[in-house]
């Protein structure tokens, strides 16, 4: 399989596994079960309202402090396939486009990033989506 070069960061795409086969002739249809992704992970979705800024969300584990980038939508969502669990959100405007939240200098002066935190905590169920309007 080769992957399209116009395909963007983030985006979605179905890959149909049928006719895999291992080095010994064994495919996917007969010996390989798919299923874990339903035991595991959850999906967050994040719905903003829009304006001028870039925005990054990310989503923290309470347990593990594991943190992902949630991906931006054609809608102006985010969403992110995460394991399940309890995660912390955080958001920020990325005005320098680094992708990372800059803290600013004292000289010369120059603000830090704006940064929130959602103030609840997000319970991720596998197999499931949890949305959340931020």
């Amino acid at each position: 399989f080769i992957f399209s070069p116009d395909m963007r960061v983030g985006e979605r795409f179905i890959l149909h596994l049928d006719s895999l086969c291992d080095d010994y002739g064994n495919c996917t249809v007969d010996s390989i079960e798919f299923v874990y992704a339903q035991r595991l992970f959850g999906e967050i979705r994040v719905k903003c309202p829009s304006d001028t800024y870039e925005r990054l969300i990310f989503a923290k584990n309470v347990e593990n402090k594991r943190i992902y980038r949630l991906n931006r939508g054609i809608d102006g969502s985010f969403s992110g396939v995460v394991i399940k669990g309890r995660y912390i959100l955080i958001r920020f405007r990325d005005e320098d486009g680094n992708g990372r939240v800059t803290a600013g200098k004292y000289r010369p002066f120059v603000l830090g990033e704006f940064t929130e935190v959602f103030d609840d905590t997000i319970s991720v169920r596998a197999g499931w989506t949890t949305e959340v309007s931020w």
